[in-house]
């Protein structure tokens, strides 16, 4: 969503984030994303935001990536889009679909 939360997540993504569906609802995309691959997330919904698009990107996977202990995992992601009519406006989701999960083993330095 606009603010960075999370809609909806699957089970599955939830279980490789080692959270439950709630927890990571609550969750800010720019909290656990690296920050350079958000930037080109970003760019790819900018450009190719009507057909969808995939993308490979590092996140942390159970805690927020301030914290130096938190795991770090290579995430590949296809969004597509869907809208919603809310009563008198129609509102455009991103809907992620996770294709690949891979745990990187050391932890990674966010700049």
């Amino acid at each position: 969503m606009s603010d960075n939360l999370q809609l909806i997540v699957s089970a599955s993504a939830a279980r490789a984030m080692s959270s439950d569906s709630q927890d990571v609802v609550r969750r800010r995309t720019t909290d656990f994303w690296h920050a350079r691959d958000y930037e080109c997330f970003l760019r790819m919904f900018k450009q190719d935001g009507g057909a969808g698009f995939e993308i490979t990107y590092q996140a942390t996977t159970n805690l927020p990536k301030i914290n130096p202990l938190a795991p770090w995992a290579r995430f590949t992601t296809s969004y597509r889009f869907f809208e919603i009519d809310v009563g008198d406006r129609t509102e455009v989701y991103r809907l992620g679909e996770g294709k690949d999960i891979t745990l990187i083993s050391r932890p990674k330095v966010i700049s």
